[in-house]
């Protein structure tokens, strides 16, 4: 079963996994400060949020931390894969280097960790 190699997460659950998108910059490519940085940000981020959807992904939410340069985002898709191209297509490489790693909610390693006692007790 899927699942099982998932922490214990459910066949559904692992339909649509969730990925943690690390984005960060220098400031000599930052947006905030930069014209080209700024407009391919923009169009970048507007892609984005406007075709995730149509490519089977949904963004779950999005931060920055503007001191750190950084960028954080969490989409949801069924492979790491699909979000690499996703965020490299729309532009994101060429300010940031971006780091990619799928995630569980605290809920799922909670639930993994409470079977995991029940089928291994200590």
């Amino acid at each position: 079963m899927v699942g099982d190699a998932l922490f214990g997460i459910t066949t559904q659950e692992a339909r649509q996994l969730l990925h943690a998108v690390f984005a960060t910059h220098l400031p000599d490519t930052c947006p905030a400060g930069h014209a080209a940085p700024r407009k391919t940000a923009l169009e970048g981020l507007t892609r984005l949020m406007e075709e995730l959807p149509s490519r089977g992904m949904n963004l779950v939410g999005g931060w920055a931390n503007q001191s750190a340069h950084g960028l954080y985002l969490i989409i949801e898709a069924p492979n790491a894969h699909d979000v690499n191209r996703a965020v490299m297509e729309f532009g994101l490489g060429r300010w940031n280097t971006l780091n990619i790693n799928p995630v569980i909610t605290v809920e799922q390693l909670r639930g993994a960790l409470e079977r995991a006692i029940i089928d291994d007790p200590v």
